[in-house]
């Protein structure tokens, strides 16, 4: 296993954990940053690297029909109602975030990158299944509740350079 898993996320969805969920953040991972030729049953949506990419060149780009951006926000109110029905937020919390979520600048949706050593993470890990995967043999994660205190985040200019 890798010695880390990379997650691209925005900073919106960050900062939505931050103050809402008690700074536990929600995280689809994969112990590739950007897998090498070999690996090549990983699809562009499943590496962090081209996910930061794309949403780095959405928003220099000012793309307000952006699909990945679309996603994000679908993401963000789902898992506002996902955390209302768990308690963790109230249903007045809940329609700040859909407000947030509404008002929310291209800006706000620049991509972070989430590095998280394995050992900090290994007992939050669910192995997405097959079926949810982006190919049903490519390596993914999700981590539920990940505390901020267990992963760094790097803003890259453009993650090609890296």
């Amino acid at each position: 296993m890798s010695l880390f898993l990379y997650s691209t996320n925005t900073w919106l969805a960050f900062a939505i954990s931050e103050r809402y969920y008690r700074a536990k953040h929600w995280v689809w991972s994969s112990p590739f940053f950007r897998p090498s030729d070999d690996l090549a049953a990983m699809p562009p949506s499943a590496v962090p690297g081209e996910i930061y990419d794309i949403l780095y060149r959405d928003v220099q780009n000012g793309d307000r029909h952006s699909a990945w951006i679309g996603k994000n926000k679908v993401g963000l109110l789902k898992g506002a109602s996902c955390k209302e029905t768990e308690g963790v937020i109230t249903p007045i919390q809940k329609a700040e975030i859909i407000s947030v979520v509404s008002e929310a600048q291209l800006s706000d949706f620049r991509p972070l990158l989430y590095v998280i050593p394995f050992q900090r993470a290994r007992r939050l890990l669910h192995e997405v299944p097959p079926k949810e995967r982006a190919h049903p043999l490519s390596v993914e994660y999700i981590i539920e509740k990940l505390a901020r205190t267990s992963f760094d985040i790097l803003q890259l200019r453009r993650s090609n350079h890296v």
